[in-house]
């Protein structure tokens, strides 16, 4: 069906940006998937009163999409007032320039004797299995180069501490924060290196990063409590880091989270981006991050095992669009409530993204584009890793 109507030009602009820069093939693809998420976004408010994506499971933890139900408004106050008038601690004073990296996610004064730290609870192998597409990890968690930075200033403020745990009542969520806000002068500095070397959004190292601008400042909360931490009212953590395995909540009476130790050697691994080790930004990740990364995955994450093969599978069957993968993951999609398949697609269109996203960060598949059509295709490695993924999901 064609359907007609007046488009407002600054409206043609932005869907013009959204075809050039994002993963939406033609002008139909990006309205259809507006609506189709306005729809769930409307359906979630009706039922409870804020939108939330992610996992539909009663006993899985949402995402906010609304950030006043992440951190209440009045605690979102707090923090910015606190925190913007707070003066830097023992840290040192933290490079605010726009011309250059802060000095937070770099390696100056990060050091670390690994063998202190203990190996992470491995994941029992009869765990390991095909998910759910609906229980892979957020598909709003989209790429790993913030991972890679907030590591690194979490190990930071470890460190401060004497090595300790960041205490997850009152600190973790002002020090997420606090991170968010370098992350943006972080943003600014990678998005004039993504403008002077014509990267698109696809390519970009600034992607995911927020800006310092006054008008950035949900987004900051927001890269805080997805690309950091989140900490829910049970006391839970949630979020990129956590999902990855990279940090974890301690047990104790006062529980708090801390660098498991593939975090910290992920952390301490010189990176192109973070370190200036190349000339022009074009590498995301050194191979020897990305071999240590992968490798973390095969073992202590079981849903991004998934994920990856499922993906992977598809794309060596044949089906490499977008849409064609979508319509074939209907079949890993599992859900409690009765939902229609165009609400089913919208919410795998977002994991897929995701995923796909986090994989050519990984350098395990690439993306093509024909014009308006894209595709996307198994690297090399990317072969090596699916036979090893193969192997791990069909053993258990």
């Amino acid at each position: 069906m064609i359907i007609c109507f007046d488009c407002p030009s600054n409206i043609k602009r932005l869907l013009d940006s959204m075809i050039s820069n994002s993963e939406y093939a033609d002008y139909g693809e990006a309205i259809i998937s507006a609506i189709q998420n306005l729809l769930i976004i409307q359906g979630e408010v009706k039922k409870k009163g804020v939108a939330c994506l992610g996992n539909d499971v009663e006993d899985d933890e949402h995402i906010a999409v609304n950030q006043s139900a992440e951190i209440s408004s009045s605690h979102k106050k707090d923090i910015l007032v606190k925190e913007e008038s707070k003066s830097r601690n023992s840290i040192g004073s933290l490079n605010k320039q726009k011309s250059s990296i802060p000095a937070i996610f770099t390696l100056e004064n990060l050091e670390c004797d690994l063998s202190e730290i203990p190996e992470i609870e491995a994941i029992p192998l009869g765990e390991i299995k095909e998910y759910s597409v609906n229980h892979w990890i957020f598909g709003m968690y989209n790429r790993l180069l913030p991972a890679k930075a907030n590591c690194r200033a979490l190990a930071k403020f470890i460190i401060e501490r004497g090595g300790h745990g960041i205490p997850i009542k009152d600190q973790v969520e002002k020090i997420a924060y606090r991170i968010a806000e370098e992350a943006a002068l972080l943003g600014d500095y990678l998005r004039k290196h993504d403008e002077n070397f014509n990267l698109k959004r696809d390519d970009g190292l600034s992607t995911a990063f927020p800006g310092s601008a006054p008008r950035d400042e949900k987004s900051r909360l927001r890269y805080a409590t997805q690309f950091v931490a989140r900490i829910d009212s049970t006391g839970d953590v949630s979020g990129l880091l956590s999902d990855l395995r990279l940090i974890e909540k301690t047990e104790s009476d006062k529980p708090s989270i801390r660098l498991t130790k593939p975090g910290w050697e992920f952390a301490l691994q010189e990176n192109p981006v973070l370190d200036n080790l190349q000339d022009k930004p074009v590498d995301k990740f050194f191979d020897q991050e990305v071999d240590l990364i992968i490798s973390h995955i095969c073992g202590n994450v079981p849903t991004e095992v998934s994920a990856f093969f499922s993906i992977m599978s598809l794309l060596s069957s044949g089906k490499k669009a977008p849409h064609e993968i979508d319509k074939a993951l209907l079949d890993l999609y599992v859900s409690k409530n009765e939902e229609d398949e165009d609400k089913k697609l919208a919410r795998i269109a977002t994991q897929r993204a995701g995923v796909t996203s986090r994989m050519i960060d990984l350098k395990i598949i690439f993306r093509e584009r024909n014009g308006t059509k894209l595709t996307y295709s198994i690297t090399d490695k990317g072969k090596v890793v699916l036979e090893t993924l193969g192997n791990i999901v069909r053993a258990h």
